[in-house]
């Protein structure tokens, strides 16, 4: 399957998405100069998301039951912040307005995939019991709509910003660097 690209047609067919595409639209409608960026899979060492949620049951040595079959692209937040932080050095009057996909280099992966390769890094520094458990997303949501394919296609962004996003694998080793202070 190809990655989604800014132009395609949006069909949100859960509320969360469909809060989003509205957020974007209010956004065009109501603003002179903007730039919108869809991120997907959003990571950090804080707050709430997958790979928090990861460390956590493997400091506390549980296993992980890890959805199988829904591909998307992790986000570093941290590099997303680094090119936010510094976006008046990339932006033009070529490229606002515009609707950008802000998303990790590389292949889909599932969530699975991506508690592996969490797994291995974390390996690098300590090691752990935890194991990680494939489950479907229907066993896994119990019955929550949630799309089976949901990766951006970035290319716009890099043609668009002399930024280069890094594969999500080397930013995820990054991320889990600052983990251990190294």
């Amino acid at each position: 399957r190809k990655k989604y690209k800014e132009t395609e047609n949006t069909n949100p067919n859960s509320f969360y998405g469909i809060s989003k595409l509205r957020g974007e639209n209010q956004i065009i409608k109501f603003c002179n100069s903007y730039l919108i960026f869809r991120v997907s899979w959003l990571y950090s060492l804080y707050k709430n998301n997958f790979l928090k949620f990861v460390l956590e049951k493997f400091i506390n040595d549980e296993d992980i039951y890890a959805v199988n079959d829904l591909y998307s692209i992790p986000t570093s937040s941290y590099e997303l912040a680094r090119f936010l932080k510094n976006s008046e050095n990339y932006t033009n009057k070529e490229n606002l307005n515009q609707i950008y996909h802000f998303v990790g280099n590389g292949s889909p992966i599932t969530w699975f995939d991506f508690a592996v390769q969490i797994l291995k890094n974390y390996n690098k520094f300590k090691k752990i019991n935890s194991k990680i458990l494939p489950i479907s997303s229907y066993d896994f949501f119990q019955n929550k709509i949630r799309p089976q394919f949901s990766s951006l296609d970035n290319s716009k962004f890099t043609q668009n910003f002399n930024f280069k996003i890094d594969n999500w694998k080397n930013s995820l080793n990054e991320t889990m660097i600052k983990l251990f202070d190294i």
